[in-house]
């Protein structure tokens, strides 16, 4: 029984973002731009409860480069970029944002959290050109299988397979696997292995 509710949630889900679908389809066709995408993320993210986790497992499924049919993205979460890959049984917070990343398997984040594309997103050394206009450098972040992100932690950095990072903590340099990472910027304090 279960197993058939969860079915016909997809399936209604899917229904419908049949409409979004065929737009995002025939844009898609012919021209580059992200924009309908990101706007249709902001808008599946306005969905409370369960109907809503399912309406943006849905719509990432058929958006993203990879969304696992196990996952659970929560209220208020907008993946701001289609190359995003999202793997077995991940657990996305509330109101999180989350750039260019891979996530691999069974990593849960907490509420809050920001995920960005690396640490070098937008150049400023010019001053004669507007930051806005500088060059940007997309980098894509790695989360390892099995990672738990706290609440409000900012990410910059890949994390190794099985890491702990701290609530509030900031990841500005990659973490080795294993690791318990906390503070602003993040420092491993121990590893879990040891």
């Amino acid at each position: 029984m279960k197993r058939f509710v969860k079915l016909l949630l997809n399936f209604l889900a899917w229904l419908f973002l049949l409409p979004i679908f065929i737009v995002y389809f025939i844009q898609k066709q012919f021209t580059q731009s992200e924009k309908f995408y990101y706007g249709c993320a902001q808008f599946v993210s306005l969905f409370p409860g369960t109907l809503g986790n399912y309406i943006r497992k849905e719509y990432y499924k058929f958006t993203l480069k990879k969304c696992s049919d196990t996952c659970c993205i929560c209220f208020g979460t907008v993946i701001s970029h289609p190359g995003a890959e999202i793997g077995e049984n991940v657990y996305i917070g509330l109101n999180c944002m989350i750039a260019t990343v891979t996530i691999g398997d069974d990593t849960m984040i907490g509420s809050g959290v920001d995920i960005l594309d690396g640490t070098k997103q937008h150049s400023f050394e010019r001053l004669d050109v507007p930051m806005r206009l500088q060059e940007r450098k997309v980098e894509r972040v790695t989360i390892g299988r099995d990672c738990w992100l706290g609440n409000r932690s900012v990410i910059m950095a890949n994390v190794g397979e099985g890491s702990v990072i701290g609530a509030g903590s900031v990841v500005t340099k990659d973490i080795e696997p294993f690791s318990v990472a906390v503070g602003y910027p993040a420092r491993t304090v121990r590893k879990r292995n040891e």
